[in-house]
């Protein structure tokens, strides 16, 4: 395998720090100077190794996209061959798994600036739609006699109790909130058995 060119490596580096700075000042107050003191770059190779502003903001939305996709991926490869719901709900509420502070501003301001910039919110919306539909499948797979609108209810109910606590855990709220979540989330499951 080819090793990384210096470009694609100070790319890398560069929107890193453009998505730590997002998290921390927003979208529209990650300016190409903090960018640069972050990446510890000049602000000239900013523009040499990713682009202009908007290319910027394009580059980090397609980085974010493939480091979604790709959590997404690694959770449902995790998953044993029996017992696959419930195992989800153990990775998706053990705070192991929660996003960090970082992850979590990061996703909260380009869910903000999706009006603003249409292709975050497009990049957030289908990696969502994403989620709930494979969340969907491992349901309709476990109960396959139940109707559409029943698993996708449950489905959509467990994603909103995993992002409400991910969200907040960086206020590092008690644990029993994080339990209660999973439980309800169980609930939700178990209302499928009836």
């Amino acid at each position: 395998m080819a090793r990384p060119s210096l470009k694609d490596q100070r790319a890398e580096e560069i929107l890193t720090a453009f998505a730590r700075c997002v998290a921390r000042f927003g979208l529209d107050g990650a300016t190409l100077e903090r960018i640069s003191e972050e990446a510890g770059v000049a602000r000239p190779a900013v523009r040499h190794f990713v682009g202009n502003r908007e290319e910027l903001v394009q580059a980090l939305i397609s980085h974010v996209e493939q480091d979604y996709t790709r959590k997404l991926d690694i959770l449902f490869s995790w998953l044993p061959g029996q017992g696959r719901v419930q195992a989800i709900i153990d990775l998706l509420f053990d705070p192991a798994y929660f996003s960090t502070s970082d992850d979590v501003a990061l996703a909260q301001a380009l869910t903000a600036a999706s009006r603003q910039y249409p292709a975050a919110g497009k990049i957030l919306r289908r990696w969502v739609v994403s989620f709930d539909d494979r969340l969907f499948t491992e349901l309709q797979t476990a109960f396959p006699s139940r109707k559409e609108d029943a698993l996708r209810a449950v489905s959509f109910g467990i994603i909103s109790l995993y992002f409400n606590v991910d969200a907040l855990s960086p206020l590092d709220v008690p644990s029993r909130m994080a339990d209660a979540a999973k439980s309800a989330a169980l609930r939700l499951v178990d209302s499928l058995e009836t």
